[in-house]
């Protein structure tokens, strides 16, 4: 069984509830007329809005265009408003015998039949077009919302497409060098970057992925890095157990230790420590990466253009990401509310 719609329970509601009204206010006509008067009020009524709702619907109505609106409102009212008075000149020819007197009064019989015309009608011109307005500026908000969502979607995806085949060029670089020097290691190498880049393939279609995973892979990357420096490179990782469900952007801390490690380790003979720290200060999660070396080094890497346009994208303005110089140390921080993980 169909459904009527609330378009259709509102026009049988409203062309029911007031010709009604009007048909029994008039007591001096005989039933027969009333009810005559009731169903032409109503079948009238009914479909002239029906078909004016469907000339709205075959155009789009500038709601964003006040002057518009109430332009087109008005002046179908007028128009409706003389059909009015034409329905009510006829009833005083035809039922109540008066004739057609040029007199004063009866001009403003005609006036107060014409006002009529706005009194009827404008109820249910303004139900309809509150309902629509509201209606449209619905489906506008969530087409935005729908817009913005997908937009973002894909800015991500170029993002992480870029983030991928540069990290991958890096650490094949690193591989090669190593099938030189151990192939075992280089074997272990490879298992390493496969983990890797099964992590890299799951998240491309994924915004978010948890601490705990993102760290996992860190320690595979700086693993294959180690190899390649020997006992040049040793990190330390400092991360409270409670944080590990905090969601972050995937590949965030990586680039940021695959830069510390490219411009700051590998410029320096004897290496150093890439110290990674993530803790939680003042309702902000914070990610701090440090490596020996000089900020003027890591300015130019691409990485981290890549990771402040991640942030940018999945958490706006509650984040932030910061490079400082501590005494021989660069470090790289990024802070997150909390509310955004």
């Amino acid at each position: 069984m169909t459904r009527l719609s609330d378009y259709f329970k509102f026009q049988l509601s409203f062309w029911t509830i007031l010709p009604l009204f009007y048909a029994l206010k008039e007591r001096d006509l005989s039933w027969k007329w009333a009810l005559i008067q009731f169903l032409v009020f109503s079948i009238a009524g009914f479909s002239i809005t029906h078909f004016y709702r469907n000339s709205i619907n075959r155009q789009e109505f500038p709601y964003d265009n006040s002057l518009i609106v109430g332009w087109r409102i008005v002046s179908t009212l007028c128009l409706l408003s003389l059909a009015v008075v034409a329905y009510d000149f006829t009833v005083d020819q035809y039922y109540y015998k008066k004739g057609f007197n040029q007199d004063e009064l009866y001009y403003l019989t005609l006036a107060g039949y014409y006002l009529d015309g706005f009194v009827i009608f404008l109820p249910w011109f303004l139900i309809f077009h509150l309902y629509k307005y509201g209606k449209t500026i619905g489906q506008l908000n969530t087409l935005h919302i729908q817009q913005k969502v997908e937009l973002q979607q894909a800015q991500l995806h170029v993002v992480l497409n870029k983030l991928n085949p540069h990290f991958l060029f890096n650490t094949l670089n690193t591989i090669r060098w190593l099938i030189s020097k151990d192939k075992e290691v280089a074997r272990q190498a490879l298992n390493e970057l496969s983990e890797i880049m099964r992590y890299s393939t799951r998240q491309t279609s994924s915004s978010l992925v948890t601490l705990e995973e993102e760290l996992l892979i860190v320690e595979k990357y700086l693993k294959i890095e180690h190899w390649r420096f020997d006992d040049n490179l040793d990190y330390e990782l400092v991360c409270p157990a409670q944080l590990l469900a905090k969601r972050i952007a995937p590949f965030l801390i990586l680039n940021l230790v695959e830069n510390a490690v490219k411009h700051g380790i590998s410029q320096h003979l004897n290496g150093g420590i890439v110290e990674i720290r993530i803790f939680e200060y003042d309702n902000y999660l914070n990610i701090e990466v440090s490596n020996p070396g000089k900020i003027a080094d890591l300015q130019s890497g691409f990485g981290l253009t890549s990771v402040s346009k991640l942030l940018k994208i999945l958490f706006g303005k509650d984040s932030n990401i910061s490079i400082e110089q501590r005494g021989d140390k660069v470090i790289t921080a990024i802070k997150l509310r909390d509310h955004a993980l």
